[in-house]
């Protein structure tokens, strides 16, 4: 009994650890993590770090894993961002990008397909805030505009 327990706890963890939301190619800089997906939601928020306003941009898409072939790809998980919204101007480049992507999703006959891109540093240390959300700052993320030859599936 001890052996199948064993055997299905070794299973799960191989199925989990192989579950990833990375979308990392190899000729990608070591550091970053890279995701993509289609435009949903962007709004300005204001959150608070012990009862100081912090100005923060949610950023939602619908993940779309790029070049990932054969491992498991969970399409269309919406994948919640928070992000200063600092001095460094990343933050105000995402938001020019969400709407530059979103503008060009609209036009559906387009082939590559637009998807925002989404890149962290690995190891940032997030903020957070008294609300108990977890903000990425402004210096440890970047957006642009990538492209796919598939569109939404």
């Amino acid at each position: 009994m001890g052996t199948r327990v064993l055997l299905v706890v070794a299973l799960l963890g191989a199925l989990l650890g192989s579950f990833s939301l990375r979308a990392e190619a190899t000729s990608v800089p070591s550091g970053w993590h890279l995701a993509a997906g289609t435009t949903i939601h962007f709004r300005e928020l204001e959150l608070h770090i012990k009862g100081t306003p912090l100005s923060v941009y949610e950023i939602v898409y619908s993940f779309h894993p790029m070049n990932n072939p054969g491992a498991f790809e969970p399409i269309g998980l919406w994948v919640y961002n928070y992000i200063e919204a600092g001095a460094a101007g990343h933050a105000e480049n995402c938001k020019r990008w969400f709407n530059q992507v979103a503008q060009d999703e609209s036009q559906t006959d387009q082939v590559p397909f637009p998807y925002l891109e989404f890149d962290t540093q690995v190891g940032y240390a997030p903020i957070f805030t008294d609300e108990g959300i977890a903000v990425i700052p402004d210096s440890s993320v970047n957006c642009w505009e990538a492209m796919d030859f598939k569109g939404p599936r």
